[in-house]
């Protein structure tokens, strides 16, 4: 093979990257082919063809026509009757919502998972203690409750976060059950 490669090297632009510097390095030759070669002995002959080309009629003009009603046929009994769209409409509905429903769970876990990130780096800078330097008799370090407020926060918020994120993915699933079998009932 080319450069050194095997016949089944698994990276092909590996191979057409050696093969474009060979190209492109001066005073390299690929005429070889040429050399060994036999030029022709005269010049090629051509004959002229006759050609005629096939006459077709002309095509009809478009006509623009709006295609009927689709007839719905559903079960006599149950939830639809002919002529309704009803059960459609109702399963058409249910794909929306299961669509939006997983861009709600998506993007839930987005944020939960950002909000987790972010508040233990926060919540990691707040010191458990504020100290000031003794200056004239008062000064020494007193409790600082703000990281446990900031991680009771943190803790808040990441849970309810999760709890949405989980909710949602629940969701999903109960919709997506619903939805084969709803529509099993009304198109099979």
């Amino acid at each position: 093979m080319f450069q050194g490669f095997d016949r089944d090297h698994p990276f092909d632009l590996e191979v057409r990257d050696e093969y474009q510097n060979r190209l492109c390095q001066e005073g390299v030759d690929f005429t070889t082919v040429d050399h060994f070669s036999e030029g022709l002995s005269k010049p090629p002959t051509f004959e002229e063809v006759e050609f005629e080309a096939p006459e077709y009629p002309d095509d009809p003009d478009l006509t623009f026509e709006t295609l009927p009603l689709h007839t719905f046929v559903w079960p006599e009994d149950g939830l639809y009757y002919k002529g309704t769209r009803s059960g459609y409409d109702a399963v058409a509905s249910m794909e929306l919502a299961h669509h939006h429903l997983e861009y709600v769970a998506k993007y839930a876990e987005m944020a939960h998972t950002h909000l987790v990130n972010k508040a233990e780096s926060t919540c990691d800078a707040k010191p458990y203690y504020h100290c000031t330097p003794v200056a004239a008799g008062n000064g020494g370090c007193m409790f600082y409750p703000g990281k446990q407020v900031c991680e009771a926060a943190t803790y808040s918020f990441t849970t309810l976060y999760f709890v949405l994120w989980k909710l949602a993915e629940l969701g999903v699933e109960v919709l997506a059950h619903t939805i084969f079998y709803v529509s099993k009932f009304v198109f099979w």
